[in-house]
């Protein structure tokens, strides 16, 4: 038998009529289930004729007709089953033809629609087939829902870490901007009040030498003073950069378009009124760093936020900075400013940078109604309530 022959051997259990395969001559090489339940004494090794009850002459000018090459030949024979004789519609086609010594095979379909046993054994072999098919959908869908629910935990996984990467990232920007004001900070007021004393002393001896010495000393103010402006320049310059770059306005604005785009947020943003030609840095420095820490709260602390409005406003004496959500908000007694609640740790370092610059910062929220922060700096403040110190 061929490895063609061996393969359709196999194969007859796709089939829900009694099907067989035969050689020419009529011997019976393999057959499926429900050509045993349907044809009596049916045997590998047995002879068709022995089960057929059509005229011999008529089966084997039948089976020379199936084993041409061409389309299924197509008759109508009696086979002897199990109770009594059925008549089906045979349809015969070649499998493998003649090699050698071997004679053609022959795949041989019985198709009947009356015979009671015929019915039964056809219904039998599909409900046989219709349960390994389902128990392979099943299969398959216990599979899908296995990788679904490894996939939906690799998304979530991947999710937590992209997450908690942009808050370690934000942390890290505002511990190094919070450092570097607090060095600005310990310059200005240490460094800068030593510098001072040292200018007072040295005026003072200039003003009691004569001569020479007077314009030594003359000289050496002058040079003390100067160090001491350039280092005022230097540590008030020690805004954020995209605020140096930009503008405070164009640097908030363009903060809340990064923010919203990382939280799936609508955003708004408007500038109203006319701003100051020259706004004091730290004024800068600290609506920006509100805005900012502002915003992460929105992202770390009010989850089902869809809406960020920011809103900077000028005027003859004040300047405005709001940040307004529309998160699940919260109930001002529930934070813990003592230092184990981030988000009152937040709160509180936006508080200072205002009392810093001699401005206020308003907290109005509720439950279910959503945040709006606002931070107010008077524009008329004395110089040295703007300081960092």
């Amino acid at each position: 038998m061929t490895r063609m022959q061996t393969r359709n051997e196999h194969d007859l259990g796709i089939y829900l009529e009694p099907s067989l395969i035969v050689s020419r001559d009529g011997h019976v090489q393999a057959f499926n289930r429900v050509a045993e339940l349907t044809l009596r004494r049916a045997a590998v090794g047995c002879s068709l004729f022995d089960l057929c009850d059509s005229p011999p002459d008529t089966l084997r000018q039948y089976l020379a007709h199936c084993s041409r090459p061409g389309p299924p030949s197509s008759a109508r024979l009696t086979f002897f089953g199990h109770d009594d004789v059925s008549e089906f519609q045979c349809s015969g086609g070649v499998l493998a033809t003649r090699y050698g010594d071997h004679e053609p095979t022959i795949l041989l379909r019985l198709f009947s629609t009356h015979d009671e046993t015929v019915v039964a054994g056809h219904d039998q072999a599909t409900e046989t087939v219709g349960q390994h098919a389902l128990r392979q959908i099943e299969d398959l869908q216990r599979d899908r829902k296995r990788l679904g629910e490894r996939l939906a935990l690799m998304a979530e996984a991947l999710r937590v870490v992209e997450e908690q990467k942009r808050e370690i990232h934000a942390e890290v920007k505002f511990i190094r901007a919070d450092e570097r004001e607090r060095i600005a900070r310990d310059i200005h007021d240490q460094v800068g009040h030593e510098m001072a004393e040292v200018l007072a002393e040295v005026r003072r001896l200039r003003d009691d030498a004569l001569g020479v010495e007077r314009d030594r000393l003359e000289a050496v103010a002058a040079h003390v003073s100067d160090v001491g402006r350039r280092l005022h320049r230097a540590v008030i310059g020690g805004r954020p950069r995209i605020v140096e770059e930009l503008g405070l306005a164009r640097a908030i604005q363009v903060t809340v378009v990064s923010f919203a785009a990382d939280g799936g947020l609508d955003s708004s943003f408007e500038s109203n009124g006319a701003a100051p030609e020259i706004l004091p840095a730290p004024v800068e420095s600290a609506l920006y760093r509100i805005a900012q820490e502002a915003m992460t709260n929105v992202m770390k602390h009010a989850p089902g936020a869809r809406t960020l409005k920011v809103t900077l406003a000028f005027s003859i004496e004040l300047i405005s900075l709001t940040i307004a959500d529309d998160g699940p908000g919260f109930l001002m007694e529930s934070l813990d400013y003592g230092g184990r609640d981030d988000h009152g740790i937040g709160l509180r370092g936006m508080q200072q940078r205002m009392r810093d610059v001699g401005g206020t910062l308003t907290i109005d929220a509720y439950p279910g109604a959503g945040t709006t922060i606002t931070a107010s700096v008077p524009l008329g403040s004395p110089p040295e309530q703007m300081s960092t110190s």
